[in-house]
Formats: C-alpha cells, sequence, structure tokens
C-alpha cells in the first residue's frame, strides 16, 4: 500500500470515529433534552382562575358557578354570581403568573413547593399600572388540589369583584403511577394439560 492510500484509508478512518462521535453526542444530547423536559413538566403545576362578578341585583347563578356557589354563598353573602372570565395555565414553581381580570385588575400567582396533594402558592393582587398602582392583597396559602380559594370583594363594573384559584399538580405516566393489573394479567397461570374453565350458560347448567 503506498502512502496516498494509506492516507486516505486512514482519513476515512478519522471520518468515521468523528461521526461516530457525533452520533454519540447527539444521543446523549437527545436524552439530556428529553430528561430537562420530563423534569419540567414534573415541576409544573396547573392554575386556573375564575373572575366573577357578583351582586345584590338578582337571585341569579351562573350555571357555570353552580358547583362554586355552596362556597360563594356563605362567605360574599350576594344573592348574584356571574362568571366573567376563565384562565387556566401551567406554572413552573417559582415562576409568576399574572392573570389580567376585569380592569383595572391583576392577580399574580407563584407557585413556590408542591407536596402530596397540596401546592403552596403566593398571591398578590393589584390594581391600577405603573405608579398609579395599588397592592390590594399579598398572601400565602397551601391550596389542596382542585379545591378553589376565594378572594375579591373589591368594586367592579356591574358589581363585586370576587376571584376564585385552584391548583392542580402535573400526573407523572400511567406506568409511574403502578396501575392496577388488568383481569387477564391478575389470573394465576394455568399449568400444562390443565383443562380451561368455561363460563356457565345460566343458572344450575353448565356447558358441555
Amino acid at each position: 500500500m503506498n502512502r496516498g492510500s494509506y492516507m486516505t484509508t486512514l482519513g476515512g478512518a478519522v471520518v468515521l470515529r468523528f461521526g461516530v462521535l457525533v452520533a454519540l453526542v447527539g444521543m446523549a444530547s437527545g436524552s439530556a433534552v428529553a430528561r430537562a423536559a420530563e423534569s419540567k413538566e414534573t415541576n409544573a403545576v396547573e392554575l386556573e382562575v375564575l373572575t366573577i362578578v357578583a351582586s345584590n341585583d338578582d337571585e341569579r347563578i351562573d350555571p357555570k358557578l353552580k358547583q362554586l356557589a355552596k362556597q360563594l354563598k356563605p362567605t360574599f353573602r350576594f344573592s348574584s354570581y356571574r362568571l366573567a372570565g376563565r384562565q387556566a395555565r401551567s406554572v413552573q414553581l417559582g415562576r409568576t403568573w399574572k392573570a389580567k381580570l376585569v380592569a383595572p385588575y391583576v392577580l399574580e400567582a407563584t407557585p413556590t413547593a408542591v407536596k402530596d396533594d397540596k401546592v403552596s402558592l403566593t398571591l398578590k393582587a393589584v390594581r391600577g399600572t405603573g405608579k398609579e398602582q395599588k397592592l390590594l392583597l399579598q398572601l400565602k396559602i397551601q391550596l389542596r388540589t382542585g379545591k378553589y380559594q376565594l378572594c375579591g370583594g373589591w368594586p367592579a363594573s356591574g358589581g363585586t369583584l370576587i376571584v376564585a384559584i385552584q391548583a392542580r399538580t402535573k400526573k407523572p405516566p400511567s406506568a409511574a403511577t403502578g396501575q392496577p393489573a388488568t383481569k387477564r394479567d391478575a389470573q394465576s397461570p394455568r399449568k400444562r394439560g390443565e383443562p380451561t374453565p368455561r363460563a356457565s350458560a345460566g343458572r344450575g347448567k353448565t356447558t358441555r
């Protein structure tokens, strides 16, 4: 083999090794991205904010608030409740979501921790923007998954503003939660030569 062909072979080997290296790095990078995405998904909390306008003008309760009415009435004691808006967003722990309510109100919600079925939240309600912004509410709460926290009582167009917020944790994939075995999986394996059991065809009768 002459020097020229040797150099060609060596060059080809270098390219091949480099190509394998690139492929391996690409696989590792893809795996890292998948793990990062999974971690991001796990650290996210689903928040829902309901904007409600209450008054005593009539005795009508918005059908969409029927389940929440039992919690609204004893707290605020109005006869009418109207759903003015609904917003939902997935928020990372430590990040703040600024949910715009009826003007000029804004609710800032920051999930800080998740433990079991409880989500720790920092809530802040403000009115206006810039130098005219006024802090109306600031508190830290622990909210059980699927339960609403009510706050408000501020004047708004058409009545009084009430805000309901709930938090839900991201559920892991079913494979990780240990789904119960199916009926087929739960059956014990039959021994070789053992006859297959047959279902009854009727009361007091069996199939032959």
